[in-house]
């Protein structure tokens, strides 16, 4: 990992001194950073990306899940090699912050931040791998001691007073629908309790800030996902309480309404649907003339299959 990681960063300074003499700049989506991170392939094929970007000391927090076995040297690679992505394509880059998310236990995280112009004397010979590692130092998540007194549920529990209430609040009104939604909600809200107890009790502004940006990026993605699965739940229940040949039906009925929206008279065709084939829906023995009834109306219709 280590010839990987020099030959990439051997590269990269290569290309950052032409990126130099043209205009460089900062990302303006965060969609265009997760296009670069995934596409130098150093975490795992299709890992949720989550991005926040920091224009006033252009930074960039960069957020994924790993495996908690990974070592941290490993990670300060990985940070490196992330850093490296993001500088090619955006030079005004001063430094990246990598967050790496405890895959099975999202409350806990380590953490690594790579400045540019470390990579920058790296890549020139003015540190060695050793050196560089060695200048890289990998955060851990605090231990938080279980509470004397009984932990709130995720439906009573209130963010406490201080920094950032009203993002934790809208932040715990998501984890509230991604429950709703059937999704795994434990974790984000653990997290969210961690976050009240270690960085906003404490009013560490900077750290409740990074903190607050990564679950909320991550729990957006696991909202979307939860409503996309619940949409898919959703279709593939009206097709078995619809009965059979659920999509070839619904593609007659929406071809009698764009033509009767036309002008058309579609009525002797709507009797005869409901005669041939909605009477049939429910009877048993009844699948083979049903289907021979579609698709004589199909036919009828000029419907092609």
């Amino acid at each position: 990992m280590i010839k990987k990681l020099c030959y990439a960063v051997a590269v990269f300074v290569s290309f950052i001194l032409v990126a130099s003499i043209a205009e460089a700049r900062m990302p303006v989506a965060t969609e265009e950073v997760v296009e670069v991170v995934q596409a130098a392939h150093v975490l795992k094929a299709g890992e949720k990306i989550s991005v926040s970007i920091n224009n006033t000391d252009k930074s960039l927090i960069i957020s994924a899940y790993t495996e908690p076995k990974i070592p941290d040297r490993d990670l300060k690679i990985n940070s490196v090699l992330i850093c490296k992505s993001v500088l090619d394509k955006f030079p005004d880059v001063l430094y990246v912050r990598c967050m790496f998310y405890n895959r099975y236990n999202p409350s806990t995280y380590r953490y690594v931040l790579v400045q540019k112009d470390i990579v920058l004397r790296f890549g020139q010979g003015d540190l060695d791998d050793r050196q560089l590692l060695g200048s890289l130092t990998v955060g851990h998540s605090q231990r938080v001691a279980p509470a004397k007194t009984k932990v709130q549920g995720i439906e009573s529990y209130r963010p406490v007073e201080g920094i950032y209430k009203h993002e934790r609040e809208m932040v715990l009104l998501k984890i509230k629908k991604l429950k709703e939604t059937g999704g795994n909600a434990q974790p984000f809200f653990e997290e969210l309790v961690k976050i009240d107890r270690e960085f906003i009790a404490k009013n560490d502004l900077k750290m409740s800030q990074i903190a607050m940006t990564s679950l909320d990026g991550r729990l957006a993605s696991e909202l979307s996902d939860a409503g996309s699965r619940l949409q898919q739940e959703y279709e593939r229940q009206v097709k078995r309480d619809a009965g059979p040949f659920y999509d070839r039906r619904m593609q007659i009925v929406a071809r009698i309404q764009m033509l009767e929206a036309s002008g058309k008279d579609l009525s002797t065709i709507k009797k005869l649907y409901e005669q041939t084939v909605n009477s049939r829906l429910n009877r048993p023995g009844e699948k083979a003339n049903l289907e021979a009834a579609i698709r004589y109306i199909e036919n009828k219709l000029q419907l092609v299959r």
